[in-house]
């Protein structure tokens, strides 16, 4: 006799995940881990994921932008961790492709695309994606078509874009090194 589900996978998803991880605290810097804490909701976490049957067929995707920051027992115990797949900041190729991609639908000549990509450097997908939407408002408000995006478009989107929310948006969109970092 079959139960109900019986067969079926379960995904279990816990988008930043370090912040189950670790109570709030302040960090000294942004590679300094040091302020954290463990926080009880990592211990029951990984305790009823100990407690699971063998043949158990639930997946736990865990995201997270510091994985650092996370219990080294998390990373460290075998069984806990079947595989960590780390998404790096986009290299040029990547940037290149990743502004065409978010720019789909727009005109940008080849040459302006090459400028962005040099601009970008130490920039995560999410701030690329965000660059090429604000870009295109400000070329929706410079004519009011759709013609082509301009280097003028872009480089008031590159301007506007770090700014804008303060030092939370530049974290949450990636936004790292030489002018991005809000500090001269």
């Amino acid at each position: 006799m079959a139960t109900r589900g019986e067969g079926r996978i379960v995904l279990v998803g816990v988008h930043q995940s370090q912040v189950v991880g670790y109570g709030r605290a302040r960090l000294r810097t942004k590679n300094d881990v040091s302020g954290f804490r463990t926080g009880p909701h990592l211990h029951k976490l990984l305790n009823e994921m100990d407690g699971l049957r063998p043949d158990a067929q639930i997946l736990f995707i865990l995201t997270m932008n510091r994985p650092e920051a996370l219990e080294t027992a998390l990373a460290s115990r075998p069984g806990r961790v079947d595989q960590a797949i780390e998404f790096p900041l986009p290299d040029e190729a990547g940037r290149d492709k990743l502004i065409r991609l978010y720019a789909r639908g727009l005109s940008i000549a080849d040459d302006l695309v090459q400028t962005t990509v040099r601009r970008t450097d130490s920039v995560s997908a999410s701030f690329i994606k965000e660059l090429m939407r604000r870009s295109a408002q400000f070329m929706f408000e410079r004519d009011g078509s759709q013609s082509a995006l301009s280097s003028e478009d872009i480089e008031n989107a590159l301007e506007e874009l770090p700014f804008v929310g303060g030092k939370l948006n530049r974290r949450v969109l990636g936004a790292h090194g030489d002018g991005f970092d809000g500090e001269s």
